[in-house]
């Protein structure tokens, strides 16, 4: 389902971004969020956190992850926010990404809705023993089918081959 974020440019005018399927959503024991390339959207806590979203900036003051509490802060700098945040949180662990995009959302986009699954069925197909084989070949499978979903639209997006990221 095709969503959309609206801001406001440097001369005030309204700037509205449509991504397709751009969003990660997390859901875990007591804490859901929607993360975006507009960055933190919407969220529910079990506990009593509090969410602010002040055109540019957005924060998130207290989650609960296994071993305690986390924030989130986004500050956006361009017109379309080429960044993600995801965050994946169980009993016994917590997978952070941060994803800087470079060139437009689109590898941020894909990245964010792909690599903790493919991590995830990569732990899975191991016998749920984490290696460092097992955190390459998710990696491995995310770049092979961005690699092959920019190969499917080249001929309609052929400037998706021109966005990358990195990840931290």
């Amino acid at each position: 389902m095709p969503w959309g974020i609206t801001n406001h440019g440097e001369k005030g005018e309204e700037v509205k971004a449509d991504y397709s399927s751009c969003a990660c959503l997390q859901k875990n024991d007591g804490y859901n969020a929607l993360f975006t390339t507009g960055g933190l959207i919407g969220s529910g806590s079990s506990g009593g956190s509090r969410e602010v979203r002040d055109g540019f900036f957005w924060f998130r003051d207290i989650g609960k992850y296994g071993s305690g509490e986390f924030s989130v802060a986004v500050i956006q700098a361009n017109q379309v926010l080429e960044d993600q945040s995801q965050i994946e949180s169980g009993q016994f662990d917590t997978f952070v990404g941060i994803y800087d995009g470079h060139g437009g959302p689109e590898a941020t986009c894909y990245v964010c809705d792909h690599l903790f699954n493919n991590f995830r069925a990569m732990v899975a197909e191991s016998g749920e023993v984490m290696t460092a084989e097992t955190i390459q070949r998710a990696f491995q499978q995310t770049e092979e089918g961005f690699t092959a979903l920019v190969s499917e639209l080249w001929n309609t997006r052929p400037n998706m081959a021109t966005v990358g990221l990195t990840i931290i």
